[in-house]
């Protein structure tokens, strides 16, 4: 179950009332056990500094142990754990890891903000809300209203090669490279919203099926654009299980058939093994090891 940012917000502030809470009596209870720590806690200021590192120190601890076994970190691991393959290398039923340029296959897709052509696309709308702080204070926060991510298959070119990236079931991870927010608003003279400005908000949101009367005008509400996209050209990579297929059973490579291209190399997510495709840069290598790769060709 997805929650948004406020229900999250709320959740973390009470997470840390309760951690607050359970250390201080913790503390308490060992203090009358221990004479050392009991020292220790008897200053007003060791108490605070041990309470407030606690609540610090504990969440990070718990975000940097799933990022380790199940988030970032692991992803990281599985990629640069795996050697780098050159296409032509690759035999049926291997799996791959391989980086190079995206090549679109057939119409692309329109990423609803920048209307660039792309073949992956991650886009989110966010509203500004009020919400009330641990010091009881009314804060504004951005809150999602809507998340969209579509795809497409595509080709990755890499030395004399070329690999068909099947999409469908895949995680497909995006970076984010365009934040339309107050301090990109497009303003009149007299600081109200453009014409330009409410017809591509308009346009953003009617092409992921939202109604966006209240969205735009003189006085429409704040809004934040994100998105990113998988672009031609873009180095991109993949990690998954592949085989070579010919080009002349399907009909989306006929094209390449006729420029005397007879067989590409198939990624696909199966129930066996997961395909994961993205241009983050913590995913690709970087220019040191591009340029020792192309040596070791």
């Amino acid at each position: 179950m997805k929650v948004n940012e406020t229900v999250r917000h709320y959740l973390g502030m009470f997470l840390g009332i309760g951690l607050f809470i359970l250390l201080a009596l913790g503390g308490w209870e060992l203090s009358e056990h221990s004479e050392w720590f009991g020292s220790l806690w008897a200053s007003e200021l060791n108490r605070w500094l041990l309470l407030l590192g606690g609540i610090v120190l504990i969440p990070m601890s718990l975000l940097k142990i799933y990022s380790f076994f199940w988030g970032r970190g692991k992803l990281i691991r599985t990629f640069k754990q795996k050697t780098r393959s050159r296409i032509s290398n690759c035999k049926d039923n291997d799996i791959v890891r391989i980086q190079g340029n995206l090549i679109s296959l057939a119409k692309p897709l329109i990423a609803p903000l920048t209307q660039r052509e792309c073949s992956a696309y991650t886009f989110r709308f966010s509203e500004k809300v009020q919400r009330v702080n641990a010091r009881s204070r009314t804060e504004e926060a951005w809150q999602t209203s809507k998340y969209v991510e579509t795809s497409k298959p595509f080709l990755i070119e890499c030395e004399d090669a070329l690999a068909l990236i099947r999409t469908d079931e895949s995680k497909v991870i995006v970076h984010v490279d365009k934040v339309h927010d107050e301090s990109t608003y497009m303003k009149d003279s007299g600081g109200f919203l453009t014409k330009e400005e409410n017809e591509n908000r308009a346009l953003a949101l009617q092409s992921i099926g939202t109604e966006p009367k209240r969205y735009i005008g003189v006085y429409a509400e704040d809004l934040k654009f994100e998105e990113g996209v998988l672009q031609p050209n873009e180095q991109v990579t993949a990690l998954g299980k592949g085989r070579w297929v010919k080009t002349f059973d399907d009909h989306d490579l006929n094209h390449l058939h006729k420029k005397g291209i007879e067989n590409v190399y198939e990624l696909k997510a199966s129930e066996a093994q997961q395909l994961i495709v993205s241009d983050a840069k913590y995913l690709l290598d970087d220019v040191k090891a591009q340029c020792d790769f192309q040596k070791n060709k």
